[in-house]
C-alpha cells in the first residue's frame, strides 16, 4: 500500500486496504472456479442443451435446417467466460434479417 493510500484511508476513517498477495489471488481464482463448477457452468451437458434451446428460438425467426447450422464455442480463462455463436443463414433468412440488402444501389450515387 502506498503512503498516499494509507493517508486517504486514515482521513476517511476506513480500514486500510490490503494488497493482494499471490496466494490471495490464487485463492480467489480457486473460489471462482469452484462456484462455476458447483453451478454446472463447465458441465458438458450445458452446451448441447443450450444449442437445442437456441435453435428453437431461432426457428421462430429464420429457417434452420439442422442443428449443425448453429456452432457454439465456449471459452474460459481465469476471470472471463465467453460463448461465441455462429449461425449459417440461407439467402431468404439473410434478407429477412437485413432488409436493406434487397435495396438496389442507386446508379446516380
Amino acid at each position: 500500500m502506498s503512503l498516499l493510500s494509507a493517508i486517504k484511508s486514515a482521513l476517511a476513517g476506513e480500514k486500510p486496504q490490503e494488497e493482494f498477495s499471490s496466494s490471495k489471488t490464487a485463492a480467489n481464482r480457486l473460489r471462482i472456479l469452484l462456484i462455476n463448477d458447483r453451478a454446472g457452468v463447465n458441465s458438458e451437458d450445458v452446451l448441447p442443451q443450450l444449442r437445442v434451446e437456441i435453435i428453437e428460438v431461432l426457428k421462430k425467426y429464420i429457417s434452420i435446417d439442422s442443428i449443425d447450422d448453429l456452432q457454439i464455442k465456449y471459452e474460459n480463462s481465469d476471470d472471463t467466460h465467453m460463448i461465441e455463436m455462429s449461425v449459417s443463414l440461407d439467402a431468404d433468412s439473410y434478407h429477412r434479417l437485413n432488409p436493406n440488402s434487397l435495396a438496389k444501389p442507386d446508379p446516380k450515387a
